[in-house]
C-alpha cells in the first residue's frame, strides 16, 4: 500500500464513496458473491451503469450487467423493475425498515396475498440490509464482513476486516488510495457538508411543523427518535428566527 500523507479515512457508508467502490469490479465481484452466496468464478465480467448521478437525498443507485442477471445495488432507495432477466435488487439502509423483524438480512420475493402463499417468479429478488439491526457477533457469513465494512469508521477496524479475504482487501486498499487523492478527499468533504446542511434544514421544517402543531419537545423527541436537547436547541433557534 502507498504510503500515506495522513491517517484521514473516508467512510464506505457514504453515496460518494460507495459508488466509487463498486465501480472496481474486484470489489463489486467480492460483494455479489457473499450477498448471493454464490462462487466469485461464476461472476462474468460486469459492465457498471450510471454511476455518475447521486440523487438529490445523496442516495447512489449503481446498475450491474452480468450477461443473463442484472443486479441493482443501492444505498437508502426502493427500486422498480421491468427487466424479464433475473433482476437482484440490493439494498443497504442505515435505519430499521422492519420493526418486526430482528434480522439485518431479508430476502423478498413477489407472492400472493392469499393461502396458499405462492411465489409469483424467482425471477426476481430484493434483498435488503438494514445495518442498524446488525448483531455485534459474527453470524459465519460474509454478508456479515461486507455489512461490518459499510458500517466501521475508523481505520484499524477496516484493516482488521481485509484480513478476511482479498476483496475486502482490495476495498480496503481502494478505500484508501480515495483518501488519500486531494481531488476525492475535496469532493468528500463538499458532499459531507452539503449533506449536513441538507439534514439540518429537513430536521428545521419537520419540527417547526410540530411545533406548531402544539406537540412538546418530548413528544417530538420520541416520535422521531431525535435525542431531546437537540429537538430542544432547534426549537429555540427557530424561535429566535
Amino acid at each position: 500500500m502507498n504510503s500515506r500523507k495522513d491517517d484521514f479515512i473516508m467512510l464506505p457508508k457514504v453515496g460518494f464513496v460507495f459508488k466509487e467502490l463498486m465501480t472496481n469490479e474486484k470489489i463489486s465481484h467480492g460483494f455479489l458473491s457473499a450477498m448471493l452466496d454464490i462462487d466469485v468464478n461464476d461472476i462474468k465480467k460486469t459492465i457498471v451503469k450510471n454511476t455518475d448521478s447521486i440523487g438529490q437525498k445523496g442516495i447512489v443507485d449503481v446498475h450491474i450487467d452480468n450477461g443473463n442477471m442484472s443486479f441493482n445495488i443501492e444505498l437508502e432507495l426502493d427500486e422498480k423493475c421491468t427487466d424479464i432477466r433475473k433482476y437482484v435488487s440490493i439494498q443497504i439502509v442505515y435505519f430499521n425498515y422492519h420493526k418486526q423483524l430482528d434480522r439485518y438480512h431479508t430476502v423478498y420475493y413477489f407472492m400472493s396475498d392469499n393461502e396458499p402463499r405462492i411465489i409469483l417468479s424467482e425471477k426476481m429478488e430484493w434483498h435488503m440490509i438494514e445495518l442498524p439491526k446488525l448483531p455485534p457477533t459474527h453470524d459465519g457469513t460474509s454478508v456479515y464482513d461486507w455489512a461490518k465494512f459499510f458500517t466501521a469508521e475508523r481505520r484499524e477496524d477496516f484493516e482488521t476486516l481485509a484480513e478476511k479475504n482479498e476483496y475486502l482487501q482490495e476495498a480496503y486498499e481502494q478505500l484508501d488510495r480515495m483518501s488519500q487523492d486531494e481531488q476525492k478527499r475535496m469532493e468528500y468533504h463538499s458532499y459531507m457538508k452539503m449533506k449536513d446542511e441538507g439534514r439540518q434544514e429537513t430536521l428545521e421544517t419537520v419540527i417547526g411543523n410540530m411545533s406548531k402543531h402544539e406537540m412538546t419537545a418530548e413528544q417530538i423527541a420520541e416520535y422521531t427518535g431525535i435525542s431531546l436537547p437537540e429537538v430542544q436547541h432547534i426549537i429555540a433557534y427557530i424561535a429566535n428566527q
